[in-house]
């Protein structure tokens, strides 16, 4: 061989060595297959949406409970209390006649929570713990399904129910 064609032959090798793998590197990929929502996507177009309202949700009366207190007297337990009496149609128990009149209408208990060392009552839209006054009571105790208190000496189970 002639070096006159040994270098352009080297340099078409080195050439080769180099350009070759530069070449397979950045080569691009083959165009892979879209999918049916990649195809929808390039092919979205604004269109108008119309909204409508949902209908109304039901609603529902206020919730009343169902414990009512007999009508209130002067001095009775209630005295401080600024609720309306009840309508004139209910009915006093012949049982509570024989009752003090400070003790004829007894506080509304709503609900009771009792949970380990946890004790709270509603009465009287109020919430309540052991200890907490009451017009002019104090609540004593607060069970499970009751609620005592105490007023000048005399002590009131009150109930849910």
């Amino acid at each position: 061989m002639s070096s006159d064609k040994t270098i352009p032959i080297i340099f078409f090798v080195v050439f080769l060595v180099i350009a070759l793998p530069v070449a397979l590197f950045f080569r691009k990929a083959p165009a892979a297959t879209l999918t049916a929502s990649e195809k929808e996507l390039i092919a979205f177009s604004y269109k108008p949406v119309s909204l409508t309202l949902p209908p109304p949700q039901t609603t529902f009366p206020p919730m009343v409970s169902p414990v009512r207190a007999t009508p209130k007297q002067s001095g009775d337990f209630l005295s401080n209390n600024s609720r309306q009496p009840p309508a004139a149609s209910t009915t006093v128990v012949t049982a509570q006649k024989a009752l003090p009149r400070s003790l004829t209408s007894l506080p509304v208990v709503s609900m009771i929570y009792f949970a380990g060392s946890t004790r709270m009552a509603i009465i009287d839209n109020h919430v309540v713990n052991e200890g907490s006054p009451l017009n002019g009571g104090i609540v004593a105790k607060i069970e499970q399904t009751r609620v005592l208190v105490r007023k000048a000496g005399k002590d009131i189970w009150l109930t849910t129910n």
